[in-house]
């Protein structure tokens, strides 16, 4: 395995990963790699932090209840009915309380 990547991502965060060749198949987070050549390393993942963003035209859970957040309005999604995708994630929740959106994970910056 190509070592600058793991060199470089260590002078860089101050840690990498590592794992033995042979018999493991776990990642450890080492903040004092010895650059052994029995053992294989890499930079560390970047961690995932979940957010939500608004539905696509597709997404939109047809049939779904809706409520306005700051008030008494409900709506039923339906095909026919016209609408600001953004307003409803910035407006309005699901019966539920969820937003009107869907929660993905994405790098942290």
């Amino acid at each position: 395995m190509e070592l600058k990547p793991a060199m470089a991502a260590f002078e860089r965060d101050g840690k990498v990963e590592c794992k033995w060749r042979v018999g493991s198949e776990q990642w450890s987070v080492t903040f004092d790699p010895q650059w052994n050549p029995e053992c294989d390393y890499r930079p560390c993942p970047k961690p995932k932090v979940k957010r939500w963003r608004p539905w696509t035209v597709e997404e939109v859970p047809l049939g779904k209840e809706v409520r306005q957040k700051n008030g008494n309005r409900r709506i039923i999604l339906t095909d026919s009915l016209i609408c600001d995708i953004e307003g409803l994630f910035k407006y309005y929740t699901l019966a539920d309380g969820t937003p009107c959106g869907v929660e993905e994970e994405i790098e942290a910056p």
